[in-house]
């Protein structure tokens, strides 16, 4: 074993000498007659433009100022210099993160690749087009606007209002009812020039859990390969246990074959478990792959990291329909979290929410959905979810269109699909897979058959494409997690969509229901509801204009949706009377949607086990709108975050006022694995602060993931009563698994 640990240590060492990197970072941007100095932090036209400007973008109506770039031709033009003695490596690769969509890459004048999905990365072998001294590299970014202006529909089966679905660029940046559309596109800076000594032989490790045991966990190993010969060649993992020692295992032999994809297993001893937030701690290994050959001469490496976990989606079917319930580590856990969607319209994907990572944890959360109109995650967010425990559900990035499934589309799908499957299968995080957002509903619930060519056949792409393509690929590179085609299965009209599946319930928001209206619709697994708000204060000033009126352009203009001040003002005329000032309506906002959280998620949880998630529209947003999110542009808390926050916690005293019009009930729900004690006094008082009714529990034991009632009282038995006048008052407290003395307060209006 010594022996092995020296050897790890050395080749390791080993390994970063023979590489070496270059960062491309310094150019201009043409676009039009406009010739732009590429900064740090600014590398997108829209952001070039706005700082030469001297505006900001998304202030007032600014953002009309820059709409006549979706029809410009992009150029990058950035310059590099290269020593004459990189130039004698054996390997040397250009490396974008991503490009965004239709691109050609010229260096020193020839074209090295033309580009035509914004879901991929590219690497590219430029060992030939560079030389000594000062190279050039040019990226010309042709507009998608006219090509998505000029496409028929009927050409591809699709539906006439949603044309963009030919193209594989993220959805909302063709305008969302919370985003503007901005369709310029833009390349990841900075772009990375490796040289390696020799051929990289292992390209990437993926560690996941097949079986848990209390004992042992059995582990695989998917490798995916490169430029490896017929013979035998040896593997081993090195990864330190939780107390620090280190491991090294023989994992046996890989040969080249037709994929260049191998599988191994190994098992780990007495292992350290990763939990989600809330239920345990969120441990993570990390490890080193190494090839050797015949005669022990390791040829090449590739880092990793893994938690040991199982997570299973359990959809049993029981009395009512089926369960739709996350199934972590073989314990049911509560899924409590959001909707993530991108962090910017342009420059970054999900970073910035990564780099904020605890404002998701600190809001009592387990899950994100990354929603299907965005993109993949990236590693950045992919990990910072692994270290605090957050689980991700990744949608496919489709969303709310019909796709065409062509052999050219379907070729190009599929590329990306095995490149971000097999990125993503190894995350501690990754809880499901599903093929789509809201596409199976739309085809049930919106009348899309009468809108497309032909029904059969966009049946038929639908199947190709989400029930056979994708799944597949996640059955080859990420066996062990669950798959769905599409999210929700049925749609909110529909009696299915509350007694099986995930569901996205807007029958408040875009059906004008009232909150109340929640406690009535609560299904298996809540996947999407909510209701808007105005950004926090701080965000309103600095980017909207008074007076906050619809007829005032410099606020209306972020408000995205039709209907969005209507449905809004319908709330707040029906609990509030109406709103006085413009600070009036902006807090009014707030408060409408607060209560719609709350009532919303204490209805889930009310009703825990039948309905075992509960996920917000939406977590955060890459514009100042008027819109759903907890977490505005700037990463400050809304109102309604503050309320989310107490409605996730682990134990939550929770007063349903809604289902009987003669009675109140008092609930305890406890959605952690801890048994708990809490003592609670109870009272209603009038505004006079007169005491009519009182009770109290001490040392009340609560059981793991149950919801009871401690509490109900009749309306007639409240003197004077009057839903006016009246409110609850809830105090109390517990001792959490820490044994910190944990304060509860509530006060709740009738």
């Amino acid at each position: 074993m010594k022996k092995y640990i020296g050897l790890t240590l050395f080749v390791l060492f080993s390994f970063f000498a023979y590489s070496q990197e270059i960062e491309i970072n310094k150019g201009v941007l043409i676009c039009n007659s406009d010739t732009l100095q590429i900064k740090e932090g600014k590398t997108n036209i829209y952001d070039l433009l706005s700082e030469k400007n001297n505006e900001n973008m998304f202030f007032a109506d600014n953002e009309l100022h820059y709409s006549f770039l979706d029809t410009c031709h992009l150029t990058y033009v950035l310059n590099f210099d290269v020593e004459k003695a990189l130039l004698k490596k054996e390997v040397i690769r250009l490396h974008f993160k991503y490009i965004d969509t239709y691109a050609t890459i010229l260096l020193n004048g020839k074209q090295v690749a033309k580009t035509q999905n914004a879901f991929r990365t590219y690497s590219f072998d430029v060992k030939d087009f560079l030389k000594e001294g000062n190279n050039e590299l040019i990226v010309r970014i042709e507009p998608i606007f006219q090509k998505w202006q000029n496409v028929n529909s009927d050409d591809f089966n699709i539906l006439h209002s949603e044309k963009r679905a030919i193209f594989r660029k993220a959805a909302f940046q063709f305008g969302w009812d919370w985003a503007p559309r901005q369709l310029a596109g833009e390349i990841s800076i900075p772009i990375k020039l490796s040289f390696e000594d020799k051929k990289e032989y292992l390209r990437f490790a993926s560690v996941q859990t097949e079986v848990l045991s209390k004992k042992k966990a059995n582990m695989s190993l998917t490798l995916k390969s490169e430029f490896l010969k017929e013979e035998n060649y040896k593997i081993k993992i090195a990864y330190k246990t939780n107390n620090g020692k280190e491991v090294v295992k023989d994992l046996g032999k890989i040969s080249k074959n037709a994929d260049d994809l191998h599988h191994l297993n190994f098992e780990i001893k007495k292992p350290s478990l990763w939990y989600p937030n809330g239920y345990g701690e969120p441990t993570l290994y990390n490890a080193t792959i190494f090839l050797s050959d015949k005669k022990d001469n390791v040829l090449d490496s590739v880092k990793t990291r893994f938690g040991i976990r199982t997570i299973e989606l359990s959809q049993k079917k029981d009395k009512y329909g089926s369960e739709f319930c996350f199934v972590v580590n073989g314990k049911k856990i509560f899924a409590k979290g959001a909707n993530l969607v991108p962090s910017a319209m342009h420059k970054e994907r999900y970073e910035g929410m990564a780099e904020h990572i605890d404002l998701v944890r600190e809001c009592n959360m387990n899950m994100l959905r990354v929603w299907g109109g965005g993109y993949y995650v990236d590693e950045e967010m992919y990990e910072a979810c692994d270290e605090n425990g957050i689980l991700i559900w990744q949608d496919f990035p489709f969303a709310c269109a019909l796709y065409p499934a062509s052999e050219e589309f379907l070729r190009e799908v599929e590329l990306e699909a095995r490149e971000n499957v097999l990125r993503i299968s190894s995350h501690a995080s990754l809880a499901i897979w599903c093929g789509n957002n809201e596409i199976w509903e739309g085809w049930g619930n919106w009348s899309w058959d009468k809108e497309v060519k032909d029904t059969a056949l966009a049946v038929e792409n639908y199947n190709k494409l989400f029930k056979t393509l994708l799944p597949e690929i996640v059955k080859t590179y990420s066996p062990n997690a669950a798959y769905t085609h599409s999210s929700p299965l049925n749609g909110w009209g529909r009696k299915e969509s509350l007694i099986e599946g995930d569901c996205h319930y807007w029958g408040v928001w875009w059906g004008d229901s009232t909150l109340e209206t929640y406690t009535r619709k609560v299904p298996r697994f809540m996947s999407e509801f909510g209701f808007q708000s105005a950004p926090n204060m701080k965000t309103v000033k600095k980017y909207y204009t008074l007076p906050y009126a619809k007829d005032n352009s410099g606020f209306a203009i972020h408000q995205k949706h039709n209907r969005g001040f209507e449905l809004i003002e319908n709330r707040i005329l029906e609990r509030y009377d109406g709103y006085e000032t413009n600070e009036d309506y902006i807090e009014k906002t707030c408060l409408v949607a607060s209560d719609a959280f709350s009532i919303g998620i204490e209805a889930h949880l009310r009703a825990m086990p039948y309905c075992m998630g509960s996920l917000t529209w939406q977590l955060n947003e890459p514009y100042p709108a008027i819109g759903w999110s907890c977490i505005d542009v700037d990463y400050l808390k809304k109102d309604v975050y503050h309320t989310i926050q107490q409605s996730f916690a682990p134990i939550v005293v929770s007063v349903d006022k809604y289902s009987s019009n003669d009675s109140v009930f008092v609930y305890i729900i406890n959605s952690s694995w801890e048994d708990e004690k809490v003592n609670l006094n109870f009272k209603i008082i009038d505004y006079k602060n007169v005491e009519s009714y009182s009770s109290s529990l001490k040392n009340y034991t609560i059981a793991q993931m149950s919801s009871n009632i401690v509490f109900s009282i009749a309306k007639k038995d409240i003197k004077n009563f009057s839903p006016r006048t009246h409110k609850i008052i809830i105090e109390g407290n517990y001792l959490d698994k820490g044994k910190k003395n944990v304060i509860i307060n509530k006060t709740v209006y009738f």
